[in-house]
């Protein structure tokens, strides 16, 4: 759809669907979006690709081209157990926040995920956290923060709050995991989590500032260097 304004009125008018006469559907072609029964939730869209996630029982991730407009392209698809809730583009490459799942759907431990996905779908890194999770991202994507590294436009801090869960659901602790993503070398790399307790993490924020990062949960600010997250300073 493409926006069009009048002097009165914003309406949306359809530019191009998939399947199209010139991009028809076939056997093993990602283009029918969505199978009986799932739902959309994720989706990530730039200037020249759209990436979609739905989710019954498992993660399908799907991937368009929409360099032009009036005839998108769809590109390939991956099948893959979870769900990503919140999609977010580095470059090439693309981190998926969500949950990990069983075969037959049940949500599992707090996944993040990185892609490699603009000519097709593929799955670098995965870290799974607990056997079951909570994420704030979930409802709210302003409490995903990433800035990228002073000197180094290749490298990006990420931080992601979580509740995490041991077996029979018993809370192990909430706390802010850290990330540096190099979308030069395409890694991921979990560098370590500001742990507080084992209180929900609904309505948790973080600032990252230069070399230390400021997490607030609780109406508490805990406050440390990115190198050493089990250090802390907490505000009173």
């Amino acid at each position: 759809f493409q926006k069009v304004t009048s002097d009165t009125v914003t309406t949306y008018q359809q530019v191009a669907e998939l399947p199209n006469a010139n991009n028809p559907e076939s056997d093993g072609s990602p283009l029918s979006l969505g199978k009986p029964g799932e739902q959309i939730f994720g989706v990530r869209i730039d200037e020249s690709t759209v990436k979609v996630v739905t989710f019954q029982q498992t993660d399908p991730l799907y991937l368009f081209d929409i360099t032009d407009r009036k005839n998108p392209q769809a590109l390939g698809e991956l099948q893959e157990d979870g769900v990503s809730v919140y999609l977010h583009n580095f470059a090439d490459l693309t981190l998926g926040i969500g949950y990990d799942a069983t075969e037959g759907g049940t949500r599992q431990g707090l996944k993040v995920e990185l892609y490699d996905g603009q000519e097709g779908v593929q799955s670098i890194q995965q870290y799974v956290f607990g056997t079951y999770a909570y994420t704030p991202v979930d409802s709210d994507y302003h409490a995903f923060t990433s800035k990228t590294v002073v000197g180094e436009p290749q490298r990006y801090k990420i931080a992601v709050p979580a509740t995490i869960f041991t077996q029979g659901y018993q809370r192990d602790y909430t706390g802010l995991l850290l990330f540096t993503l190099d979308s030069s070398a395409k890694t991921l790399t979990h560098d370590g989590t500001i742990k507080t307790d084992n209180k929900a993490s609904r309505q948790d924020r973080s600032i990252i500032q230069g070399a230390a990062v400021h997490y607030v949960h609780k109406g508490k600010i805990y406050s440390s260097l990115w190198a050493d997250p089990d250090t802390q300073v907490v505000s009173e």
